[in-house]
């Protein structure tokens, strides 16, 4: 059962508008977001809690498809997650760890 202790540390959330995911230094190791049919839709991840924090990562996916990755590296946000996506995405989901030691 050790294989299961690691994964509890890791939070799944899912999201549909702009939203502060943490306050606290995080990894990411997953990220996907999905589309509807109108436009090419974009998502911002910033690191720190509001969208005036250096911008991190940027993605995007066309319209009517999803995409998904996952890090071979968790990536190291310092000072918060907070993400901003755009109308057309339908549901952005974020895999992260509060316990960065």
């Amino acid at each position: 059962m050790d294989e299961f202790k690691d994964a509890k540390r890791w939070v799944t959330e899912s999201i549909t508008e702009e939203t502060l995911i943490s306050s606290r230094p995080c990894l990411v190791r997953h990220i996907c977001l999905t589309a509807d049919g109108s436009n090419n839709p974009i998502a911002i991840i910033y690191n720190g809690e509001n969208a005036n924090s250096p911008l991190r990562l940027a993605l995007a996916c066309l319209a009517k498809t999803h995409f998904g990755d996952c890090f071979d590296l968790p990536v190291y946000f310092s000072r918060g997650i907070y993400v901003v996506i755009s109308t057309d995405i339908t549901l952005f989901t974020i895999q992260y760890n509060e316990e960065v030691n």
